[in-house]
């Protein structure tokens, strides 16, 4: 009985060994404890997640802007200019700031000219494109120089495009005004030296934008006004840039350079009265008479004005 147990016993262990490498050779053993989890819980066979996502800005690029001509200064004024562009946003063409277009002249050392509120040409655009115009200022005493076109464009986001391939050139402006222009002098004597004007200086306006370092006087001389064989000489008369005598003898119908006077380009509305406002001054002396004059008037009206050069 005893060996039937012990044979029974042995074949029971064989079955259990068979049975459990059976198992560990199928799939189905690893997964077990979860088809048993899923038996017990009853789990979902489905679940949601969250999105987020973010798309990025993209800022607008300026794809055109037209040529500008080389434009001469206006003297004393200001002469308007025109540049047109066009702005290109991905994003569309409304997200474009219509109001947003600027304009800005640059040259270095310069005072920018600038138009900051550009507006969209037609107040609509088309597709991501929308094209604008600007008008800028130039005044007469900017630089002649090849001035560059900065152009900028502003979106919703307040994303900035900017194009400054554009340049152009401000011509030279050569001009100029005066006042007076008539000098006097209060009655003289045979013997009087070295008199001024008492209607001097004259104030010479630098009214275009060359920087000048030449100014000339010619002067005629002063033909009696009763006898006209009688003159005050033009060499008798000095002109200078400071308020002294003995400056530089003028000659009769020939132009005199006053060495020391310059007429720089300026902003003539600071009236400085020298060259940081475009102004120069200059001053006339009598230096002698001709012990052979007799008393009369004498002036320019046989001979003709006397001229005032910049160069």
């Amino acid at each position: 009985m005893d060996n039937k147990k012990s044979v029974y016993g042995k074949i029971l262990f064989l079955i259990l060994i068979f049975a459990i490498v059976f198992a560990l050779s199928s799939s189905e053993f690893f997964n077990w404890p979860l088809s048993l989890y899923n038996l017990i819980t009853g789990r979902a066979t489905t679940s949601t997640t969250s999105l987020n996502i973010s798309v990025t800005n993209t800022a607008p690029i300026i794809t055109f802007v037209s040529a500008i001509a080389a434009t001469d200064p206006t003297e004393s004024s200001t002469v308007n200019i025109r540049v047109n562009f066009t702005a290109n946003d991905a994003n569309g063409g409304s997200d474009l700031d219509r109001f947003g277009g600027q304009a800005r002249f640059q040259f270095t050392g310069q005072t920018t000219r600038s138009n900051l509120s550009c507006s969209n040409v037609t107040g609509v655009f088309s597709s991501n494109n929308m094209n604008f115009t600007c008008t800028v200022g130039m005044w007469y005493f900017d630089v002649p120089a090849s001035w560059t076109a900065n152009i900028t464009i502003n979106d919703s986001a307040n994303a900035r495009g900017e194009n400054s391939t554009t340049t152009f050139t401000f011509n030279t402006l050569n001009a100029m005004v005066m006042s007076p222009t008539a000098l006097t002098w209060a009655s003289l004597s045979i013997t009087s030296t070295n008199v001024g004007s008492n209607n001097d200086p004259i104030t010479i306006n630098n009214t275009g934008n060359k920087n000048v370092t030449n100014v000339t006087v010619t002067g005629i001389d002063l033909r009696g006004e009763s006898n006209g064989a009688f003159a005050i000489f033009a060499r008798n008369i000095s002109v200078n840039a400071v308020d002294v005598s003995d400056g530089f003898l003028m000659l009769n119908n020939s132009a005199v350079q006053v060495e020391n006077a310059t007429l720089l380009r300026g902003n003539n509305s600071l009236n400085y009265g020298n060259e940081t406002s475009g102004q120069e001054q200059i001053y006339f002396y009598v230096e002698a008479l001709n012990p052979d004059l007799t008393s009369q008037a004498y002036s320019t009206l046989a001979g003709g004005a006397w001229t005032v050069t910049s160069q």
